[in-house]
């Protein structure tokens, strides 16, 4: 599977990617008459949100999805043109649709891609961005929020040490990151809830 379009969150007035969830967001674009499709293997649900607070609350603020064609309005919005680039155009844009989200769990967040740690399939790793916060929600509330910048960065550290990360490819002359390489550095909810 290729790199995945993911879901974002507007925090400090910019767009952070979602890098992992200790419980799913639950959102079905079926449940407001939409069906979406996947139009490429980089967006494989066919759609994907923009969340946020609004009135203290967590809600989907702008949803984009590409159809068969169907566009229904949702909770009063009609979808727009997405002008931003071509490959974006394929999206309509549902600006301002403000579904809540009751949501409780953390959520880590992170914007700023570490080059050498991007990811060629699936979603980015919480570890590649270098401005990283993990932030919790109960009932749709944010509770806190942590800035684990440093904690990333130190498991950036980690791995390039790991002899397991990178080779030495005769062919190039040059170290290349491992492509199968395991990252022992996942998201364990279990140890983060202990630390807190």
């Amino acid at each position: 599977m290729t790199v995945q379009f993911t879901d974002q969150y507007i925090f400090k007035n910019e767009a952070y990617h979602i890098t992992a969830l200790e419980n799913p967001l639950v959102f079905d674009p079926s449940d407001y008459g939409a069906f979406p499709v996947s139009f490429c293997p980089a967006c494989a649900r066919g759609f994907y949100g923009q969340y946020g607070l609004r009135e203290g609350r967590l809600c989907l603020r702008n949803l984009y999805m590409t159809t068969l064609g169907h566009y229904p309005e949702i909770r009063g919005v009609a979808p727009e043109a997405n002008s931003q680039d071509f490959f974006l155009s394929l999206f309509k844009v549902y600006r301002g649709v403000n579904i809540p989200a009751a949501y409780s769990g953390g959520m880590f967040i992170g914007r700023d891609l570490v080059e050498d740690f991007y990811e060629s399939t699936g979603v980015q790793k919480h570890y590649a961005y270098k401005d990283v916060y993990l932030l919790k929600f109960k009932d749709g509330r944010l509770k806190s929020a942590r800035d684990y910048s440093d904690k990333m960065q130190k498991i950036r550290d980690d791995i390039i040490c790991d002899t397991n990360y990178f080779y030495y490819d005769e062919t190039s002359f040059s170290f290349v990151r491992n492509p199968s390489y395991d990252s022992p550095y996942e998201v364990n909810w279990e140890d983060l809830i202990k630390q807190e």
